[in-house]
């Protein structure tokens, strides 16, 4: 299975939030590679709760997904440019690591989770 998903956060009708992730489990090892988390300009400001609970919604998410397909590990991944330190803090703050892979400007960062 290959999916895109987009997950929006809400306050009451308000979007506050938004991640967009790839689940792709065609390998032994399913790999989840988060494109996107973002918090709405309007609700900036929460620290890094809001960005926080986007993430771990997303881990919870996909890793779900993948139990019920039989899965008990997964590793997700991102791309994060190097000066992007909020978005480095809140990975950060998850578990996620670096790896020593990089796409121009972009550092990869990697979370394995067992279930």
């Amino acid at each position: 299975m290959r999916g895109d998903v987009v997950q929006l956060g809400l306050n009451g009708e308000e979007l506050v939030s938004v991640a967009q992730f790839v689940i792709d489990d065609s390998a032994s090892l399913p790999v989840v590679f988060i494109r996107v988390i973002g918090v709405t300009v309007r609700a900036r400001g929460e620290g890094g709760g809001l960005a926080d609970a986007t993430l771990e919604q997303v881990v919870n998410r996909s890793s779900k997904r993948l139990r019920t397909l039989g899965h008990s590990r997964v590793v997700l991944l991102g791309n994060v440019h190097a000066d992007n330190t909020a978005s480095q803090s809140m990975l950060t703050r998850a578990g996620f690591t670096v790896t020593e892979r990089r796409t121009g400007p972009y550092v990869r960062w990697v979370l394995p989770v067992e279930y």
